[in-house]
Order: structure tokens, then C-alpha cells, then sequence
């Protein structure tokens, strides 16, 4: 038979009975958590906006190297390679359709996955 907390006190010799006081949150405590919140909140907004604001720095630099690249009757083509999780960008030849560069170099990208393959048979996990 399972006793609360007031049938174990209860059981107790009265000189070894105690009282028992519930702690409440005062009001500076409140007011902490509450400033603790808000600047929380602040900081995630500051995220949010440094991040649209990078993402818009980096279409407009594309922008600007895809207008440069067409001015020399080049084309840049982005991939993403599965195996690695790498961009890959290639200077494409707009007249012939010939790739011209690929960076990173294509035996780059199969020594990238072998060393990543090699890799997950020595770990188990990503951390």
C-alpha cells in the first residue's frame, strides 16, 4: 500500500514532523523569464534576417557572374552532387555545348565519394 507524502508525515514521531513550504516564482522571476523569452525571440529574428539578407547577396552575385559569364559566350550550370553533397559548377561552351571546366574536377568528386565511403566504414554515426 503506496502512502502520499502526508500519510509518510503523518507516521512520524511529532517532534520529527516538519512543515512543508511551496516554493512560488516571485515576480523577479517572471520578469526574467519573460526578458530571457524576448531575447530569444529578438535573436531569432536577427537569424532570420541575416539569412534572407546573405540568400540575397548570393542571388545577386550569381546573377552578376551569369551575366559576366554570357558577355565571354559562356553558361554556368550548378548541380549538386548526391554522393558527396558538393555544388558543382561547369563552364559550358554556349555555341558547341561543350563543357569547357568543371569544378571541382570530376576525378576530384570520385576521390571525394571513395574517402567519404572509406569513411563511413570506419564510423558508425554522424555526430
Amino acid at each position: 500500500m503506496e502512502l502520499g507524502i502526508q500519510g509518510r508525515i503523518n507516521q512520524l514521531p511529532v517532534n520529527q514532523q516538519s512543515t512543508v513550504h511551496l516554493i512560488q516564482p516571485g515576480q523577479d522571476d517572471i520578469i526574467k523569464v519573460a526578458q530571457a523569452e524576448k531575447i530569444q525571440q529578438q535573436q531569432q529574428q536577427q537569424q532570420q534576417q541575416q539569412s534572407a539578407l546573405l540568400k540575397k547577396e548570393i542571388d545577386n552575385y550569381i546573377r552578376k557572374v551569369l551575366k559576366d559569364a554570357s558577355l565571354l559566350n559562356r553558361d554556368l550550370r550548378y548541380s549538386i552532387n548526391r554522393e558527396t553533397d558538393e555544388v558543382i559548377v561547369k563552364v559550358v561552351d554556349k555555341s558547341t555545348d561543350k563543357v569547357i571546366k568543371e569544378i571541382p574536377p570530376e576525378s576530384l568528386q570520385r576521390l571525394q565519394a571513395r574517402l567519404k565511403e572509406q569513411l563511413g566504414l570506419l564510423v558508425d554515426e554522424k555526430i
